[in-house]
């Protein structure tokens, strides 16, 4: 339902808009977003399972199209935190500047 409301830019609030979801296999979910101006695209890619405590555990990843996107001021990370957070489900993160380019200062309220 979260990603739905974020579909085309008619309802666009900064970049929390352009989302297109691709597939859905079993607990696989691909999706695409699209910035409102510039109209760069990234893949999202969620991989659902449940854990031990049975709680829903995701193992997600953006990446950009434009293979030249590697300083994107946290794009990719705000293009899936963005989603989490239109859900209003409470989650924990595992997730570095290692493992996500400039995810420490990412501003997801801008992308």
């Amino acid at each position: 339902a979260a990603a739905k409301s974020m579909e085309g830019f008619t309802h666009c609030v900064g970049e929390k808009c352009g989302y297109t979801i691709n597939s859905v296999e079993g607990f696989s979910l691909k999706m695409t977003h699209e910035t409102p101006v510039k109209h760069y695209k990234d893949d999202l890619t969620f991989a659902l399972s449940a854990n031990s405590a049975n709680a829903c555990v995701s193992d997600s990843y953006s990446t950009s199209e434009t293979w030249y996107a590697v300083l994107d001021q946290g794009t990719n990370y705000c293009n899936l935190r963005n989603l989490v957070d239109a859900t209003g489900l409470k989650v924990t993160e595992t997730v570095s500047d290692s493992t996500c380019t400039q995810y420490s200062t990412a501003d997801c309220t801008k992308y």
